[in-house]
């Protein structure tokens, strides 16, 4: 092919809305080395109309480099972003160049521009399955046993997203009220004694732009725990158990980096992370994969893998009634977590998304350490299912549930100085909703 015959045709099918014929000319003339500014806006203007948004911002982005003042390239690599859900290089774009008001959207996906979001939910837990009428060990072998499990939590947070340009600021709050019971069983009784947690989550991140090809976010969340339970001690003077309250408070600090970069129809991310949780030093490195195979939002899968290494702490037993450390047992230990994602636009204005996550969630963050999974029990795995309703251009809602299969630990002695651990399976249920208001 040559250069004029490359400018006749794709001039030609540009005028005529022949979308696939310009492509395919566009192709071949750019695999004979005839590239130029229009060839270029071309394509970028034929992927954009087949939704291929992908293709779209590598041709618009080719075109100004031929010409950095063309305002159609600019207004269109705009929409580009818009409709790719890449609000951060959106609003760079937006920053640097005057947009124009017309709106080429195809279609309507949900905006992120400065944002609001109030959300809570509810969770509650199946109860365990009663074994020989105790719920640890087997009584006629029992001199002792403990077992600390969920019953229901209620949550309710704010998040708030900001853009300056190359740069967004996110800041989050979020607090959680779970019920719990602690329950004792030894030779003379049960003892139980349900206990409030109050967990304060406090959140902030930074999501820098770096040619609108990088994103960089450095990413910072602090808990506060607090509660008051019971311990058991024995006293010797009446030989029983007591059982008094002792108030416990924790901070826990997570810290994260994040490196997200598009290429072709993926998108990698990588980030690592270093936890303060259970007393524990516990550091994270995790690979996102996302495939875009439209280069549209209509379908895309998330593959995560994460890696998490712990110091493996032990404490020693002394006797029935001492504190046990139960956290090898619990999954406390180096593995990896596996995560998938599939998610898209089932219908105008409404996206839908499920979600898997397998092999130990206990200590694992994800989301830049927006979420913490800082529960006593293990987390086997969890099923997942997210709605996203645009209502308006400035209002959407998003509802979701989860399942979760958890592996709760308790303990039982045989004899005055040996335990044995127990595990038991049960189910939870979370359903959560929140309002995104867009400013």
């Amino acid at each position: 092919m040559s250069y004029p015959v490359v400018e006749n045709k794709t001039l030609h099918y540009y005028l005529d809305g022949q979308w696939d014929s310009l492509v395919s000319t566009g192709k071949a003339g750019l695999h004979q080395d005839i590239d130029y500014f229009y060839l270029r806006l071309r394509l970028g203007m034929a992927y954009f109309y087949k939704e291929n948004y992908v293709r779209a911002i590598h041709h618009f982005t080719k075109a100004l480099s031929f010409n950095s003042d063309d305002t159609t390239s600019t207004e269109f690599l705009y929409y580009s972003f818009l409709n790719y859900n890449r609000p951060l290089y959106q609003h760079v774009v937006a920053k640097k160049n005057l947009i124009t008001g017309r709106s080429h959207r195809v279609f309507n996906y949900p905006m992120q521009n400065n944002g609001f979001i109030p959300e809570i939910g509810y969770q509650f837990d199946q109860p365990i399955k009663l074994d020989n009428g105790t719920l640890i060990g087997n009584p006629q072998y029992n001199i002792f046993g403990e077992i600390d499990h969920p019953l229901s939590f209620i949550f309710f947070g704010m998040k708030y997203r900001h853009y300056f340009g190359g740069l967004a600021m996110n800041l989050a709050y979020d607090h959680l009220d779970s019920e719990r019971e602690k329950l004792t069983v030894y030779t003379k009784g049960t003892y139980k004694g349900k206990y409030n947690v109050a967990e304060h989550h406090m959140y902030a991140n930074t999501e820098i732009s770096v040619n609108n090809k990088i994103t960089i976010v450095p990413a910072v969340q602090y808990l506060y725990i607090k509660y008051a339970k019971y311990n058991t001690v024995w006293n010797s003077d009446s030989l029983k158990y007591d059982f008094p309250l002792k108030d416990y408070s924790y901070n826990n600090l997570i810290t994260s980096l994040g490196l997200y970069m598009d290429v072709d129809l993926l998108s990698l991310g990588l980030t690592a992370s270093y936890s303060r949780l259970y007393n524990q030093n516990i550091t994270q490195q995790a690979l996102a994969v996302t495939v875009f195979p439209f280069g549209n939002t209509k379908l895309y899968s998330t593959t995560t893998l994460a890696f998490l290494q712990f110091p493996g702490q032990q404490q020693t037993v002394a006797a029935a009634g001492e504190p046990v450390d139960t956290s090898g047992d619990n999954g406390d230990k180096n593995h990896a977590v596996i995560e998938e994602a599939i998610g898209g636009r089932i219908m105008n204005k409404i996206w839908l998304e499920a979600q898997f996550s397998y092999n130990g969630l206990r200590g694992y963050n994800k989301d830049n350490a927006a979420i913490m999974y800082n529960n006593p029990e293990q987390i086997k795995y969890i099923l997942g299912l997210t709605a996203i309703y645009e209502i308006s251009n400035s209002l959407e809602l998003n509802l979701g549930y989860n399942f979760m299969q958890k592996d709760i630990t308790g303990i039982h002695f045989t004899t005055y100085n040996s335990y044995v651990t127990d595990h038991y399976l049960y189910n939870s249920h979370t359903i959560y909703g929140g309002l995104k208001w867009k400013l």
